[in-house]
């Protein structure tokens, strides 16, 4: 098997594919999942779903991955857990053999759980990358399990005195690759990844663009309910309304995604989110033609 950080050091361009844990369902369709995936991504990221509903245990899927030999990128935040149990899935992930992370504060709760349930939010994520680092550390997981740890960014057009710095403080706390929330402009990936570069932030952790895959119209529209401060592009919106065929559309736009990304200095790779139709994930994959 290998892993994001082999195959982030060794090809020009890597794909990485969230497969999402919610519906829950058998442990045979989702591994017929992985398996799709594992067609066209080096990695998986599991535990992207922040709607709050009651899913798979990441840890339990990225151990169903592990065993289909594909490498788990675990996803862990302070939303629902504290730096205890926080902490001890890290430990958790280390001794099954789970070698990529990325770690994240969290986002609010979704609006209708908002009184009824009690978010945690008590660990910050440069506090959250030094307790993995600390768990890399450990001499009994040093050797078996180095850690490679990510975290978000978000894409913007920084200014000229733009200095990166909770950026460079995250680096300095263990973050080895950055992925971005969900970005639909090409030009404005360049314009970032370009800042990052003239920071020689790529110097010190590799970059993954974050794509959705906008599968259906109604996909589209409801995006920013899964990813706060994310809205697709009226563009966007209307290509895929005029299309006969949405789905197909939806492909299309992704691989066309995915190649701006490839050709894009200081881009290393991208994680394909919002994933509802694995199928259609492959296929704009391979549509794009970048996969080694």
């Amino acid at each position: 098997m290998i892993t994001l950080r082999e195959a982030i050091n060794s090809k020009d361009f890597v794909i990485t594919a969230e497969l999402p844990l919610w519906p829950p369902r058998s442990r045979a369709a989702f591994e017929s999942d992985l398996r799709s995936l594992a067609q066209v991504a080096d990695a998986v990221h599991l535990g992207l779903d922040d709607r709050a509903d009651s899913g798979v245990a990441p840890l339990a899927a990225a151990s169903v991955a592990l065993l289909a030999g594909i490498d788990p990128i675990l996803h862990l935040h302070g939303r629902d857990k504290n730096r205890i149990a926080l902490q001890s899935e890290i430990i958790g992930a280390a001794m099954i053999g789970v070698s990529s992370l990325v770690v994240r504060r969290g986002d609010k709760l979704p609006s209708m759980l908002r009184g009824r349930v009690k978010g945690v939010f008590d660990t910050k994520t440069t506090q959250l990358l030094s307790i993995a680092n600390r768990v890399a550390e450990r001499e009994e997981f040093s050797q078996s399990a180095r850690l490679f740890i990510g975290c978000m960014v978000p894409p913007m057009r920084p200014n000229e005195e733009w200095e990166a710095a909770l950026i460079q403080e995250k680096l300095d706390c263990g973050a080895r690759f950055l992925q971005t929330r969900p970005i639909f402009n090409p030009d404005l990936l360049r314009e970032y990844a370009s800042a990052l570069v003239a920071q020689k932030i790529t110097h010190r952790a590799r970059l993954l663009a974050g794509f959705p895959l906008l599968s259906s119209l109604s996909s589209a529209r409801s995006i920013g309910e899964r990813h706060v401060g994310t809205t697709v592009p009226e563009p966007m919106i209307r290509r895929l309304s005029d299309a006969a065929d949405s789905r197909a559309e939806a492909i299309e736009i992704l691989a066309e995604q995915v190649e701006a990304a490839a050709t894009t200095p200081g881009v290393s790779g991208v994680a394909i989110v919002n994933v509802d139709d694995v199928d259609a994930v492959v296929e704009a994959v391979k549509l794009a033609d970048v996969v080694d």
